[in-house]
C-alpha cells in the first residue's frame, strides 16, 4: 500500500496514544467510575492532533486499568496505544497496549497468559507440561530493588501447583523464609537457608533448629492439667526450674 493511502477502515478504525485517564463521576447520570481515556490521535472533527479527554473504554470483561501517562524511560517515548472506533461522538477505544508492561526474564512462555503490572508484578497461568489437560500453575510474582539496567534484584512469590506428585502451595519471601504446603499433607515453615524450620503433619510436629528458645511464663511437657504438670527437679544432669514442668506422663 502507498504511503499516505486511506482505505475505507480508516474512517472507522483509528489508532492512537493515551494522553491520560479519568474515571467517570457525572452527578447527573449516575457515578459509574467508568475508566476514560483521553486519547490523542484523530478525533471526530478529523483534525491531527486532537485529544478526546473523555473517551469510554472497551475491552475484556472483568479487567479494568487505568495506564500511566507518556514518558521518556531511557530516552525512548514510552506510552499507550490504543485502537479506537471512530463515532459520530468521538473514539471508542476497543484495545489497548503498553510496551512498559513486561513479564521479567523471558516470559511469557509458550501458553502462558498473564496480568502484569507497571512494576513488573505478573500473576501468571500455564498450563502443566504444555498440556491444558493436566492443569494450571498459578504464580504471582512481586519483583522489587531494581538494578540501574532495570534488573529485579528480589521478589516475593507465590505458586500453586496442580502437578501430578507435586501438588503443592509455596510462599517465599524475597529474603528466603518461606511456608511450604507439600502434597504429603504437611505445612512447613522454614528459615532462609532451610536448616531452622517447623513441620506439621498429621499426629506429628517436628521443630528443628541449632538453637531451640522457649520463653513463657510457664513451659509445660505433656498435659499439664491432668495429672498435674511438676516443676523440673534436680538431678545429676539438671538443675531446678521453676518455669519448666512435666507431666508424668509425658
Amino acid at each position: 500500500m502507498t504511503e499516505g493511502t486511506q482505505t475505507p477502515l480508516d474512517y472507522v478504525v483509528q489508532f492512537g496514544v493515551v494522553a491520560g485517564s479519568s474515571l467517570h463521576s457525572e452527578s447527573d447520570t449516575g457515578d459509574t467510575r467508568a475508566v476514560l481515556f483521553g486519547v490523542e490521535g484523530t478525533g471526530a472533527s478529523g483534525e491531527p492532533g486532537e485529544v478526546d479527554n473523555d473517551a469510554e473504554v472497551f475491552g475484556a470483561l472483568g479487567i479494568i486499568g487505568r495506564p500511566l501517562q507518556p514518558a521518556t524511560v531511557k530516552g525512548r517515548s514510552a506510552h499507550a496505544e490504543v485502537v479506537c472506533l471512530r463515532t459520530a461522538d468521538g473514539l471508542v477505544p476497543i484495545s489497548t497496549r503498553d510496551l512498559r508492561l513486561r513479564m521479567q526474564g523471558d516470559g511469557p512462555n509458550e501458553g502462558t497468559v498473564a496480568f502484569i503490572g507497571y512494576g513488573g508484578g505478573f500473576h501468571s497461568i500455564s498450563p502443566v507440561d504444555q498440556n491444558p489437560d493436566n492443569g494450571s500453575i498459578h504464580v504471582v510474582y512481586c519483583p522489587y530493588d531494581y538494578d540501574s539496567d532495570g534488573v529485579a534484584q528480589k521478589a516475593h512469590a507465590v505458586t500453586l501447583d496442580p502437578s501430578s506428585g507435586n501438588e503443592s502451595v509455596t510462599i517465599v519471601h524475597a529474603e528466603g523464609q518461606s511456608v511450604l504446603m507439600q502434597n504429603d499433607g504437611s505445612i512447613q515453615l522454614q528459615s532462609p537457608d532451610g536448616q531452622s524450620y517447623i513441620k506439621i503433619e498429621n499426629g506429628a510436629i517436628t521443630l528443628s533448629s541449632t538453637q531451640v528458645i522457649l520463653n513463657g511464663g510457664m513451659v509445660s511437657v505433656g498435659n499439664p492439667v491432668t495429672p498435674p504438670a511438676v516443676p523440673l527437679l534436680p538431678g545429676p544432669a539438671s538443675p531446678p526450674c521453676p518455669r519448666l514442668f512435666v507431666s508424668p506422663t509425658a
